[in-house]
């Protein structure tokens, strides 16, 4: 979990590589032939062009063509941060330049899904179009397939309990993270809908959207995902979809993480979209799950050392995944309990001078951060460890909770199933104290509503204004990093 955390959920148990290869993935009598009633078979991987289709090819042209030199240049090469600027770029021309539109319940038939030579023609296309048309884009701007992944799925609203199909995209960045690109996020309407709910100051959305994809497709396969509710053939599932009949781009603009909202809002709309689509992949992604990114398991400083280096980078890439850092600091650590305020608010912490933000020394021997209060990893930390690790991470000063520890009782069905610390890091020298930690859940706060496991804070009304505080303090932090990476990449 994160401060930065959105409405969007996207279980962790799936595969966007795949998991089973359809040997037959023609979807059949699905277009008429002109001027006939007669209908023909299309493969799905059709409607993605091949890398060397020179309409879409052309189309790539005159998008690097509108790009300042410097841009341009990294555009069309394949150096390294060149793929994702072309995701940005390629996402941003199809909100400018192709329009959402939507063809209504009756016309939603196989026959009505438009190649991607179609929809630049027409200057606009449904879900399923935009997201054809973005993939084949990507494919003929030089990304891999092994990078591109078409969903096939279903979204559902759980404040109002429907499901409803859906196409959107995957894509793999150069930091091995899995991003969701929602196709009616790159909209002009969705742009100003967005404007607008920022507006509103509001600390978050209320309706939860979870993806659930059922098939996934690049211009060589198609797979099946496993963990869903899909039991009829791929034949039998296209046939039946009805693909979104009801969602808007409105809708897709609620898909908010407030938190960057108003700590980026000199970003343009499309940047801080790929911001956002940046931090949600750090948390869909426990397969490459490493507790620096999130300042867990007691890595404080190792963390700060590496969001520095993210900044130095220099790219969007790089200040989203500092800013979802940033955030999970606020959340995760032990910094907003001895941490200084200023005028009620928690102050801003300074990696550089650490001793100048506390309004006293740290202890976790005694007190609220009491140690003998919490959980340990029973299957490493005996009373004797536990014992040795106060006088540890005292010398320490900040603490973050355990995660991910093979062996924890304490875990959740996420931890147990997909997300484990790097072996190497589980055979450091000092990695026996991070198993006297609290556990992750009894300490962090990272939402405003006291989930029943939190032990620190036992009052309700002290945990959401621990809540505030850690928010607010994101806020500003962020904020900051912002104003320095600008003032780095003039």
């Amino acid at each position: 979990m994160c401060l930065c955390a959105s409405n969007i959920r996207v279980a962790a148990q799936w595969n966007w590589e795949g998991d089973t290869i359809i040997h037959d993935p023609i979807i059949r009598a699905c277009r008429t032939v002109p001027k006939t009633n007669k209908r023909y078979d299309i493969d799905i991987r059709q409607f993605l062009t091949p890398r060397s289709n020179a309409v879409i090819r052309r189309e790539i042209g005159r998008i690097a063509d509108s790009l300042q030199k410097n841009d341009r240049a990294l555009f069309l090469s394949r150096k390294q941060h060149s793929f994702d600027l072309r995701l940005r770029v390629i996402t941003a021309y199809l909100a400018e330049r192709i329009a959402y539109r939507s063809r209504g319940p009756k016309a939603r038939q196989l026959d009505f899904w438009l190649f991607p030579e179609e929809t630049l023609r027409k200057r606009s296309g449904d879900c399923e179009d935009r997201a054809f048309l973005l993939a084949s884009l990507l494919l003929a701007s030089g990304i891999s397939s092994y990078s591109i992944r078409v969903a096939l799925g279903k979204v559902y609203d759980q404040e109002k309990k429907t499901g409803y199909d859906h196409v959107w995209l995957m894509y793999k960045n150069e930091s091995g993270m899995w991003m969701l690109i929602e196709p009616l996020l790159h909209t002009r309407r969705a742009r100003k809908e967005t404007a607008r709910l920022g507006q509103r100051q509001s600390k978050g959305p209320e309706a939860t959207i979870e993806y659930i994809p059922y098939y996934v497709f690049n211009d060589e396969h198609l797979w099946r995902l496993k963990k869903n509710t899909v039991s009829t053939t791929f034949e039998d599932y296209v046939r039946d979809r009805t693909f979104w009949e009801s969602f808007d781009p409105e809708f897709a603009a609620g898909v908010h993480n407030h938190i960057f909202d108003e700590a980026l809002s000199g970003l343009s709309s499309w940047d801080l979209l790929y911001v956002k689509a940046i931090s949600l992949a750090m948390d869909l992604n426990p397969t490459v799950y490493d507790p620096r990114d999130h300042f867990d398991n007691g890595y404080v400083a190792e963390s700060w050392d590496i969001l520095k280096e993210r900044l130095k980078e220099g790219t969007l890439s790089g200040l989203a995944r500092a800013g979802h850092a940033v955030a999970d600091f606020y959340a995760h650590t032990s910094y907003e309990f001895f941490g200084k305020r200023t005028d009620g608010e928690l102050m801003p912490f300074d990696p550089d001078n650490p001793d100048a933000c506390f309004t006293q020394a740290p202890e976790y021997g005694r007190g609220g951060f009491d140690f003998a209060r919490f959980s340990v990893n029973e299957s490493k930390c005996d009373d004797t460890l536990h014992t040795e690790s106060i006088p540890h991470w005292n010398g320490k000063k900040l603490v973050s909770g355990r995660f991910g520890q093979p062996g924890d009782q304490a875990q959740g069905v996420l931890e147990k199933t997909f997300i484990t610390i790097p072996y190497a890091m589980r055979h450091e020298s000092d990695f026996k104290y991070r198993t006297c930690l609290p556990h992750h859940n009894e300490i962090a706060v990272d939402d405003e509503k006291k989930p029943d496991s939190h032990i620190l804070y036992q009052d309700e009304e002290r945990f959401r204004e621990a809540f505030r505080l850690r928010r607010q303090a994101a806020v500003r932090h962020i904020g900051m990093l912002y104003q320095q990476w600008l003032e780095e990449n003039k």
